[in-house]
């Protein structure tokens, strides 16, 4: 059970690998298999550590069965995040590809004075803007989103946010319907 986190860190870095190669290294399919995989591993992740809470002993408080589904989940949110910054830096061109398509599809939508003015007509904010200004105000917001900085935060975060509420979620869960309390054990 130490280890379980790590194990599944790795899974799912394997997962990853493979998704991207049959997607031919997709950012949009990639991206999706990456996230609902991230979100099943998690709940496993939680559900294993409150099974494993069975072999104590004691019985724990609901607190004590929180804290190790926080703590399981954040040594696994460490090691995916950080296998997922080297998929993406030394694995995988899908951010790069991605970028480049991005590029290309601005300059494309705007590269004709027809669509320039009925862009900046479209937002008020651009209206003083020449279309080199946009297309590089444009290019600059394709960079962040597309950045390992802010798809790795980011990501992060919400595991982060979900993991404290499949951990609530499911301790209260195991607490109240799975397993009631015995009589004569504190709860």
């Amino acid at each position: 059970m130490r280890y379980l986190p790590y194990l599944l860190a790795t899974g799912w870095f394997g997962l990853r690998v493979v998704t991207g190669l049959v997607t031919g290294y997709s950012y949009a399919a990639g991206k999706t298999a990456g996230i609902f995989s991230n979100l099943l591993i998690i709940l496993a992740l939680i559900l294993l550590t409150l099974y494993g809470s069975l072999r104590s002993e004691n019985r724990l408080s609901f607190l004590d069965q929180f804290r190790d589904c926080i703590k399981s989940a954040l040594k696994y949110l460490l090691a995916m995040t950080t296998l997922m910054v080297i998929y993406y830096t030394a694995i995988s061109p899908e951010l790069e590809d991605a970028r480049v398509a991005g590029y290309a599809e601005v300059e494309k939508a705007l590269d004709s004075d027809e669509e320039v003015i009925a862009f900046r007509s479209q937002n008020p904010a651009y209206a003083s803007m020449s279309r080199v200004e946009i297309v590089d105000n444009a290019k600059r917001n394709i960079d962040f989103f597309l950045s390992i900085k802010a798809i790795a935060g980011a990501g992060s975060l919400v595991l982060l946010l979900v993991s404290f509420a499949y951990a609530a979620l499911g301790v209260w869960l195991w607490r109240a319907v799975l397993k009631p309390p015995q009589a004569g054990r504190v709860s």
